[in-house]
């Protein structure tokens, strides 16, 4: 299975729509942020491909999720934006 990962498109459609198509194969598409309307499109343009979409810092009252957990090949993938909410996933707990 291919996943192709794109982020911070920040309006950039063109760009976007040249790196999905080199990658015709892709099962699954994630954006990782900071492109909303770059995401809408993927979702209303690529049906027949899974679209995971979270939201990026820019992306002021997005409806889309701050992180967002999927299963591919029997794995579970983390997507999220911004390194804040790695950070705090990975910290120990004080005691």
């Amino acid at each position: 299975m291919r996943i192709l990962v794109v982020s911070d498109t920040h309006g950039d459609l063109r760009s976007l729509i040249k790196a999905v198509d080199a990658q015709r194969k892709a099962e699954i598409i994630v954006h990782c942020g900071d492109g909303e309307e770059q995401q809408r499109f993927l979702k209303d343009n690529y049906k027949d491909r899974m679209i995971v979409a979270v939201r990026g810092n820019c992306d002021w009252n997005s409806f889309f999720p701050s992180k967002e957990i999927f299963k591919a090949c029997g794995k579970t993938i983390f997507v999220t934006h911004g390194k804040n909410t790695v950070r705090s996933l990975t910290r120990s707990p004080k005691t």
